[in-house]
């Protein structure tokens, strides 16, 4: 009976503080006042902006290419012989001025040579000379004849006369007939004599023809015995030594000529389109007018070095187009041309444009007037792939304009159509980006000077 009390005071003893606490939250929420009504304000996004700038474009594209000498010489032995002299200076890397000696291959079997072909043309020469003297001695001889047959048939009439009165015998007469048949056979004989003559003649050209070939091969001979330098060059290469006996078609040394560099630079399609005006019209140019097109482009050309402590700069012209688009990276090779690479090297500023050397080539067309020029950042891209920029109206309201691009160079973009000159284009890239959101709009004119100096090529 004891215990069932006791049961029954342990569940009424949590009855006191729920009581309590339910005081304590009556006397609370009388103490506080009612929910206060708050006025909604519309949310300012932050963003940069840049004016849309009309400026006269100058296309520019960026290469890559390795220096190369314009002209490369190969001293090939077009005579075989031993050499017996050799230019102390021709060695790898020297640079040799034009016309001088190289090295000499022994040249007695070609002077010799040379003596057997004069002597050969001398004997032909005078036979030429014999012949023409005997055709004039027949020509003589035959005209001797003709006046001694003349004499000759003039007798016989005389003698047929007198035969005919019976003043001389027939004996006589046939005699005189015997010696005019024998001035006719010798007459006869000459005009057989003159009439080889000319075929003889020709024989006789010919073989001087023949030996004068042969004399001019034996001098060309004795001159290939020594080889000079064709231009200024620096020599790449050597492969003979003095006392070497050389055959005909070996290679002796080799060099680059020294007053024209080339580099074929390599350039994307998209970056070289820019580069040229679309007005020029080569539908109708010859194919020598053709061949200057590079000077028709008006495109002008830098080459910089650019490495370690190491920057300099060359002037350059554009001299052809590659002959083909490269089939690994599609891209198409300008061949520009720098006259005097090392000639025209400044010690300590400007080294040497040599063989091999990796360099940027900068190319530069005709200036665009009046473009509208944009950083590449302001772009953005639309829901169906279409190409937006961000507007921030009069009302600094954010509006999706959607804009058609030029092309792209460096970090801008020119744009042809979808947005007008001091329009403020956003570079911030507001999430979400909603029409009419309300900006507050903050100018970057860093990056506005930035665009200028870059579409207009200003360092």
């Amino acid at each position: 009976m004891a215990e069932g009390r006791g049961s029954k005071l342990r569940r009424l003893a949590f009855i006191p503080p729920v009581v309590i606490g339910v005081l304590i939250l009556a006397f609370v929420v009388r103490g506080r006042d009612g929910p206060q009504r708050q006025e909604i304000s519309e949310h300012l996004t932050l963003v940069r902006v840049v004016p849309v700038q009309l400026v006269d474009v100058v296309p520019r594209a960026i290469g890559f290419g390795t220096v190369t000498p314009a002209k490369e010489w190969s001293a090939v032995a077009q005579v075989a012989g031993k050499v017996v002299e050799l230019n102390p200076r021709l060695q790898r890397g020297a640079i040799i001025p034009a016309d001088t000696v190289l090295l000499r291959i022994d040249p007695t079997d070609y002077e010799l040579a040379l003596a057997r072909a004069d002597a050969n043309l001398a004997s032909a020469n005078a036979e030429l000379a014999s012949l023409e003297a005997r055709a004039e001695n027949l020509r003589n001889s035959r005209g001797i004849e003709i006046r001694s047959m003349a004499l000759s048939e003039r007798d016989l009439e005389r003698k047929r006369t007198l035969s005919q009165r019976g003043t001389i015998s027939e004996a006589a007469l046939d005699d005189q007939q015997r010696a005019v048949l024998d001035s006719s056979q010798r007459v006869q004989d000459l005009d057989n004599s003159l009439a080889l003559i000319p075929t003889e003649r020709s024989l006789l050209q010919a073989k001087q023809s023949l030996y004068a070939t042969q004399r001019e091969e034996a001098r060309l001979d004795l001159t290939r015995t020594e080889i000079r330098a064709p231009f200024d060059l620096r020599l790449s290469d050597t492969r003979v030594e003095r006392t070497q006996f050389v055959r005909q078609g070996d290679t002796l040394a080799q060099g680059d000529g020294i007053a024209t560099a080339e580099i074929e630079a390599q350039y994307p399609l998209s970056r070289i389109v820019p580069l040229i005006s679309s007005h020029l019209d080569i539908s109708s140019l010859s194919a020598s007018e053709l061949s200057e097109l590079p000077g028709r482009f008006g495109l002008q050309a830098s080459v910089h070095l650019r490495t370690g402590d190491v920057t300099a700069e060359w002037p350059a012209k554009v001299s052809r187009g590659s002959d083909a688009i490269d089939p690994r990276t599609r891209a198409f090779g300008v061949i520009v041309t720098v006259d005097e690479p090392i000639r025209n090297a400044l010690p300590g500023r400007r080294p040497p444009l040599v063989k091999g050397m990796l360099v940027e080539v900068e190319l530069t067309g005709e200036p665009r007037p009046d473009t509208f020029v944009l950083p590449s950042d302001a772009l953005q891209q639309g829901d169906n792939g279409e190409t937006l920029v961000y507007v921030a109206g009069a009302d600094n309201r954010l509006q999706r304009r959607p804009v058609t691009i030029g092309f792209a160079q460096d970090d801008f973009v020119t744009v042809v159509d979808g947005v007008a000159a001091g329009e403020r284009v956003i570079l911030s890239d507001p999430i979400p980006a909603i029409d009419g959101m309300l900006l507050q709009v903050v100018e970057d004119a860093a990056a506005a000077a930035r665009v200028a100096a870059l579409a207009t090529a200003a360092p």
